[in-house]
């Protein structure tokens, strides 16, 4: 069971900046976080046994609550407001927290180079192909800033889509080092004779 805030009491550009945030972790993990759920949970004994079995270090509870699988009551309530004191989390540290979410169930970012790179290399073909049309169809004079840019764009385009390719080695590298077990088992039927 997971309690969630019925009636969020935070500013404005903080709830879009959450909403924000778990509209796209939703969109490259392969597990549906919860946008409502706290950290605060009441937890069955299998599943806390499932979760102490989990050996990575670097933990974002609420994407290993949501990847062990197991069925989720989301019980709302309503905040009152501190007695004293308040939040010791800054927004720089959820920023690091939303980063360790990311980083910890998704390797989708490391693709942004590759894409990038094919798409930089593909411009660069078709500012090539220009050149020569204009040079030798058109016999008319290339600007040295465009063969430049057609260069750059290149090498640049190489450059990413091979960090890209080491980049999709060390997310395989990554996830075997986790060492999540490949299933979980959920229950056990006993059949008798």
């Amino acid at each position: 069971m997971a309690a969630y805030q019925k009636v969020r009491k935070e500013s404005k550009v903080m709830t879009f900046f959450k909403d924000s945030f778990y509209h796209f972790i939703n969109k490259i993990t392969e597990v549906e976080i919860s946008h409502s759920a706290s950290d605060f949970r009441t937890l069955r004994r299998n599943v806390v046994e499932t979760i102490k079995e989990l050996p990575e270090r670097c933990r974002f509870s609420k994407g290993i609550f949501a990847w062990v699988g197991y069925n989720t009551y989301l019980m709302p309530y309503v905040v009152d407001k501190r007695a004293s004191g308040e939040s010791k989390w800054s927004f720089g540290q959820l920023l690091s927290y939303a980063m360790d979410g990311i980083i910890a169930f998704s390797t989708k970012p490391l693709t942004i180079s590759v894409v990038l790179g094919i798409i930089m290399f593909l411009f660069s073909i078709l500012l090539f192909i220009y050149i020569l049309i204009r040079q030798f169809v058109f016999l008319s004079i290339v600007h040295s800033f465009i063969i430049l840019t057609a260069i750059i764009l290149f090498v640049s385009g190489i450059q990413l889509f091979s960090v890209g390719i080491l980049g999709q080695y060390l997310a395989k590298t990554y996830t075997e080092a986790k060492h999540r077990p490949i299933y979980i088992i959920k229950d056990y039927i006993d059949r008798e004779d």
